[in-house]
């Protein structure tokens, strides 16, 4: 029951990231210009550094998963905490990203892509604080022996949602990027 609850789930959320693309893209393609004009740069580099944390952290949660179902509680406190650590590196990267923007933005108006870029990367960045909250739980309980006997699925999960929100990402950076740089 569990796996089909986090089944459904994660199709309830891609189906609002799904529209949330499908809101930019036709944005975008009904624009003379895109960017429009008075758009300031994108930060690629600070873009480039929270896919990096984001990707490092998905591939830490997976050793999490993995530790987890062979009993290494070891393994799967320092995999959690790390995943934790990476996954509010990717969030203070994004807070530098807005306020960056937002200095870009001082004396000009602002555009439909500013507001697009801020609505996409916001909602990604709330998925992304909802899924801080079980890890730090499930850092908790790993520290105190509960997922030992292969009692894992909620580990599982939270890596399934994890990796779901690594995979969001790299779909929205890479939209908005593309759409950028044509």
């Amino acid at each position: 029951m569990q796996r089909l609850f986090m089944i459904w789930f994660l199709v309830a959320l891609g189906v609002l990231f799904a529209g949330s693309v499908v809101l930019y893209a036709v944005t975008w393609s009904l624009q003379d210009s895109w960017p429009p004009p008075g758009s300031p740069s994108l930060p690629l580099v600070t873009l480039a550094l929270a896919t990096l944390l984001i990707i490092i952290s998905s591939v830490t949660m997976n050793g999490a998963t993995r530790a987890a179902f062979r009993d290494r509680q070891d393994t799967l406190t320092r995999s959690l905490g790390i995943t934790l650590a990476l996954g509010l590196g990717f969030l203070v990267v994004q807070i530098y990203n807005w306020a960056e923007l937002a200095a870009a933005h001082l004396g000009r108006e602002p555009t439909l892509f500013s507001f697009l870029f801020y609505s996409l990367t916001a909602v990604h960045a709330a998925h992304v604080i909802a899924g801080i909250v079980p890890l730090i739980v499930a850092l908790v309980r790993a520290r105190r022996g509960a997922y030992r006997g292969g009692k894992a699925n909620g580990i599982r999960m939270l890596g399934w949602y994890w990796h779901f929100l690594d995979a969001v990402w790299l779909v929205l950076v890479g939209l908005i990027v593309v759409s950028y740089a044509l």
